[in-house]
């Protein structure tokens, strides 16, 4: 994960965390950290969270949750306060499904944060999707989730690769 998109996922933490629970449950979707690099974002949640699970397709010691299949997370229904995803969604066939599995498992008036590049080039084996300006206010319609926040980080912080991404910042919130 490049330093922009923690950069970024701090902004929205700070746009939401008044809102949440003191203590929280959450799931980051597609987190599973390598020997190569750190995919979480619990350097940014996990001091607010009593439980901190990865779901992730692919296995690591840090996965809580393997996905046996692409679209399900065995987790039941509103469990998490917060899901959190970034840098997946474009690897996914049908982020639509995904995100709809995300927020089943969401509880009523839950956050999701998800960032994903709206540039950059192909990257490895499944890179299937870029998010431009209406992508996540799409998914948010089909899903049901209300926009807290929805914009593209177009900056450039140091040599940090966030230019190059260009990544797309989407804050929803599911109906309590």
């Amino acid at each position: 994960m490049h330093p922009a998109s923690l950069g970024l996922m701090r902004k929205a933490r700070g746009m939401i965390r008044d809102i949440l629970p003191e203590r929280l449950t959450v799931l980051d979707v597609g987190g599973r950290n390598n020997s190569a690099k750190e995919r979480s974002y619990i350097d940014v949640w996990g001091g607010d969270a009593d439980h901190y699970w990865v779901a992730d397709i692919l296995d690591a010691p840090n996965v809580t949750h393997h996905m046996d299949e692409p679209y399900r997370i065995l987790i039941d229904d509103d469990t998490a306060d917060l899901v959190v995803s970034g840098q997946t969604l474009e690897h996914v066939h049908n982020p639509f499904r995904l995100v709809a599995e995300m927020v089943r498992i969401l509880k009523p008036g839950g956050f999701i944060v998800l960032i994903a590049p709206s540039s950059g080039y192909t990257h490895e084996p499944v890179d299937c999707w870029r998010f431009y300006r209406d992508a996540f206010t799409g998914i948010a319609d089909e899903v049901g989730l209300t926009v807290v926040a929805d914009w593209i980080y177009t900056g450039d912080s140091g040599g940090d690769r966030g230019r190059l991404w260009d990544d797309h910042v989407f804050v929803g919130r599911k109906p309590a």
